[in-house]
């Protein structure tokens, strides 16, 4: 384990963070197993070049070639269940779009090109890999990841959210849409060659559904020789952070209810009944356990923490 090494995402040559963790582990001996929308804390990256053209069919996996023709004809919906870590909030697209993606909140925006360096500097050949975004809401990361990316699988069960999904990134001819439950996505996907399934933006703090069983779906996909990144706010950083990021956003969220927010369980909860999960030590663990392959990076801020493993 190497703990205490310096990470610097920079913007323009200057450091986003002043400091964070980066955990390092192998596990000896170890095998791998197989085992939403997000959060106020996402706005879409501009993009830049032409899109990726979609290869032949062919090219393809057969039991993903099925799956890109089954979710080509028809909506694949599912009902959630009230489980562990269930919030389920209902998403205005177009305030989504004021309040985050044109947002001016500097800790917000160095958050979001965080997610995004760390993935363009780290995942190695992505051109011979699929994106599987986990919770891709209304396409934040999607103009700049289809880039760079062999195929793009985006998975949201919103239909509000993922009728903008499909209308704002339907130019990149290399991206699948699916609405469908992230609680059932080895059902909804099948087999996935190389995958690097993502989870971005605290998607997993305002799951539609069991959280710990969407990580346990993801995990079942990335299990093919294929990579996992998760993204999520931590608890100790609700109070000094995640306030003035929900008081900025309260166009979108409602304003933070100080009374209702349990900030030592890590529940923000606003005046209009938004609802967001930020996850304690215990619970990081528990996901961390809970992936079983090689962890090859554990990143912690005073806000944020990113969990990349991989599969082989």
């Amino acid at each position: 384990m190497v703990i205490g090494q310096i990470w610097n995402f920079n913007l323009g040559g200057a450091p986003v963070f002043n400091w964070h963790e980066i955990r390092k582990r192998k596990r000896k001996g170890s095998k791998s197993r197989p085992h939403s929308s997000p959060d106020p804390s996402c706005g879409r990256e501009e993009s830049r070049g032409g899109a990726i053209p979609f290869p032949q069919k062919n090219s393809l996996p057969r039991r993903v070639q099925i799956s890109f023709q089954d979710f080509a004809q028809k909506k694949f919906e599912h009902q959630s269940k009230n489980t562990a870590i269930n919030i389920m909030n209902k998403w205005d697209v177009n305030k989504y779009i004021q309040f985050i993606e044109n947002s001016t909140d500097p800790l917000l925006k160095k958050y979001m090109r965080a997610e995004l360096d760390y993935i363009i500097s780290t995942v190695e050949k992505p051109r011979e890999k699929i994106l599987v975004d986990v919770g891709a809401g209304y396409g934040r990361v999607l103009p700049v990841l289809s880039k760079l990316f062999k195929h793009v699988i985006a998975v949201e069960i919103d239909k509000e959210m993922f009728s903008y999904l499909e209308e704002n990134i339907k130019q990149f001819n290399n991206v699948l849409f699916i609405n469908g439950d992230a609680q059932n996505l080895q059902q909804l996907l099948g087999k996935v060659e190389r995958p690097v399934v993502v989870s971005l933006q605290n998607s997993l703090g305002t799951p539609f559904g069991d959280a710990y069983k969407i990580i346990s779906e993801m995990v079942k996909i990335a299990n093919n020789k294929g990579e996992l990144i998760i993204s999520l706010f931590v608890q100790e950083g609700l109070k000094d952070y995640g306030i003035p990021i929900y008081n900025r956003a309260s166009g979108l969220t409602g304003r933070p209810d100080l009374e209702k927010t349990n900030f030592g369980k890590g529940l923000f909860i606003s005046e209009n009944g938004y609802q967001s999960h930020w996850w304690n030590k215990d619970e990081r663990k528990k996901i961390s356990n809970l992936v079983k392959g090689k962890i090859i990076t554990e990143i912690t801020t005073e806000y944020f923490y990113l969990l990349h493993v991989k599969y082989y």
